[in-house]
């Protein structure tokens, strides 16, 4: 028997409450615990990946790579070699399996499990403001998630992209969008008042980028659905109760995190990629 829309909700509610301080206390506390978190995420999400592509023989090598991806960094390699080392193993997984239809997808998931992960670690290590850019990155996209949750079951009305996902409506859409912004400027006040970053941080500045992750976290959403689709699957996993897999949970983090990274690093010339 299918679970009721309430114990459905509260399930989600509570896995919610246990994951969310859980991970926010990892980025917090950094290396070792944060390294650990990305090592078990980019594992658990290659193994998903695996499995729902269809090439179950394939997950422990895959699991393997996107662990080794996020420890790169640990090894003193620049993010430019992590990166380079990251794409040419994605490469080495399609001439392998070069005979297989599954071949490209496996390539892509090593990049999915293991890049997002990849560039949390070097955001937390490398960025000046690392760890209070992670912080608003986990909390803005979840705001949006939260957000066009609540809003789409209240008002409900016309469908966003009911090829891909029947459930998600231009309600829940815009309400994603109002609450990330609402988030990223509350956020960004009370990392003024701790200290985290410097006095004078523009708030509406930080509101529209807190849209505009809003917005590569909705399109992270969405294609993750037609990935689901793609493949007839209703969830990536069963790990986390009310949510399904983790990449059904992260699926929108694994598009911010890296446009996140893309954005710091070339905003600040002084990072040495290739030391």
């Amino acid at each position: 028997m299918a679970p009721s829309p309430v114990s459905s909700l509260t399930l989600r509610l509570i896995s919610a409450l246990i994951l969310a301080p859980a991970v926010l206390l990892a980025l917090w506390l950094g290396r070792p615990w944060f390294d650990l978190l990305l090592v078990l995420a980019a594992g658990l999400m290659a193994r998903e990946w695996a499995d729902l592509v269809g090439a179950p023989r394939q997950r422990f090598m895959l699991i393997g790579l996107a662990g080794c991806l996020v420890l790169l960094p640990l090894l003193g390699l620049g993010i430019g070699w992590a990166l380079l080392t990251s794409v040419a193993a994605a490469l080495a997984i399609a001439t392998l399996w070069r005979h297989s239809h599954r071949a490209g997808w496996l390539a892509a998931g090593l990049l999915v499990a293991g890049l997002p992960c990849l560039a949390a670690a070097w955001l937390r290590e490398s960025a000046a403001e690392g760890r209070a850019i992670l912080f608003w990155s986990f909390l803005v996209v979840w705001a949006t998630d939260s957000g066009a949750y609540a809003f789409g079951r209240l008002i409900g009305g016309a469908k966003l992209a009911p090829r891909i996902s029947p459930n998600k409506t231009w309600a829940g859409f815009f309400g994603g969008l109002v609450s990330a912004m609402a988030a990223g400027a509350a956020i960004g006040a009370l990392a003024m008042a701790a200290g985290w970053v410097p006095r004078g941080l523009d708030l509406a500045l930080l509101a529209l980028a807190s849209a505009g992750a809003s917005l590569v976290g909705q399109a992270g959403d969405l294609a993750e659905s037609a990935l689901k689709r793609r493949f007839g699957a209703k969830d990536s996993g069963h790990i986390i109760p009310g949510h399904g897999g983790l990449l059904d949970r992260a699926d929108s983090l694994l598009a911010v995190i890296p446009a996140v990274a893309l954005v710091v690093g070339l905003a600040r010339l002084d990072v040495m990629l290739w030391p």
